[in-house]
């Protein structure tokens, strides 16, 4: 991953690191056997759950499309309003979510939804949530926020080089 506004070899540090974290977190809740311990989660789970927030439907169809190609990769659900995201992880939580930073709280209210503060509140009751922010903002001071307030990582939308590695 690119993290622009930051030097390369930091962010990619505080992503493994955090990384490393959640996967040592979801490996302790979901092993039961000698077999699982050993090959991790994914021996027991295969397929991981995704949940996309974004406010554009094109792009959201563009992670379905991307995503549908793995296949130990599910979509549970998709939402384009901020207030949305606890009541859909309350209903179906997920192993991974990808979201915007900008999107709107709700239809009826088009004023950006506070993500920066929803982070930290949804990490604190799914510790082993992976979040991972997939944004065109390119601030360092938003990017350092995000990483701090606990996120998996940051994708820039126009960083072709990170998108060419999906493939």
């Amino acid at each position: 991953m690119v993290f622009s506004g930051l030097r390369k070899g930091r962010a990619q540090a505080i992503v493994h690191t955090r990384r490393s974290r959640r996967l040592s977190r979801v490996s302790a809740e979901r092993q039961t056997s000698n077999y699982d311990c050993f090959f991790g989660w994914q021996a027991m789970n295969p397929t991981l759950t995704v949940a996309i927030l974004d406010d554009h439907s094109i792009t959201i169809d563009g992670y379905r499309h991307r995503l549908a190609q793995d296949t130990g990769l599910q979509i549970a659900w998709t939402t384009s309003y901020g207030e949305e995201v606890l009541t859909r992880m309350a209903e179906q939580p997920v192993d991974v979510l990808i979201l915007d930073v900008s999107v709107p709280t709700s239809a009826n209210n088009p004023s950006p939804y506070p993500i920066l503060d929803v982070i930290p509140r949804l990490l604190e009751h799914y510790t082993a949530l992976a979040v991972l922010v997939i944004s065109m903002h390119a601030e360092s001071r938003l990017i350092n926020n995000v990483m701090r307030l606990g996120a998996s990582g940051y994708v820039l939308k126009d960083d072709r080089e990170s998108l060419d590695r999906l493939d």
